[in-house]
């Protein structure tokens, strides 16, 4: 049931609605032309300009060569990102971080490597650094390296964190 209110409704909003695809289009249409004749919001912005007035085809190409130049700039940030991030990942893989400072490390005394390994072998449970160096006779600085060579050789295992790590025999 249409009321005469309903159908008055309908017939302004039918009527509106014609109204603005027609403007729409005639917009639409309008900026296609401007598209053709070269005048773009480029040379429009801004309002009017002191001195002497630019060209057509100056302003349009400057759109381009502007866009170019901040894509270029662009790849080129993100290929040295790139390239930063490639580099902390093989020095990660080398087995070492980038800038780090010290002495390099030693190579292991083959001897002491030999005594480490036959300590933990008869050891039930694994032992600690300093355990170790007692069994070995040494001092903890210098069994701390050749442990840390064993355990990247993968001659022996690391089980535990922090003071609670321990040493086994493989």
């Amino acid at each position: 049931m249409s009321t005469p209110i309903d159908t008055k409704i309908k017939a302004r909003v039918d009527e509106f609605v014609q109204e603005l695809s027609v403007l729409i289009q005639a917009a639409a249409l309008d900026a296609v032309q401007q598209a053709i004749a070269g005048v773009g919001a480029l040379a429009t912005r801004g309002g009017a300009k002191r001195g002497r007035p630019a060209r057509a085809a100056a302003a349009t190409t400057a759109a381009p060569r502007a866009a170019k130049k901040a894509a270029k700039k662009a790849a080129k940030k993100a290929a040295k990102k790139a390239a930063k991030k490639a580099g902390k990942r093989a020095a990660k893989k080398a087995g070492g971080r980038k800038g780090k400072r010290g002495r390099p490390a030693a190579a292991p005394d083959p001897a002491m490597a030999k005594k480490v390994v036959d300590a933990l072998a008869t050891a039930k449970d694994g032992l600690a650094i300093s355990e170790i160096a007692k069994a070995v006779g040494a001092a903890k600085e210098a069994v701390s390296g050749t442990v840390a060579q064993l355990v990247a050789e993968k001659k022996i295992r690391r089980t535990g964190e922090r003071r609670g790590t321990k040493y086994h025999a493989r």
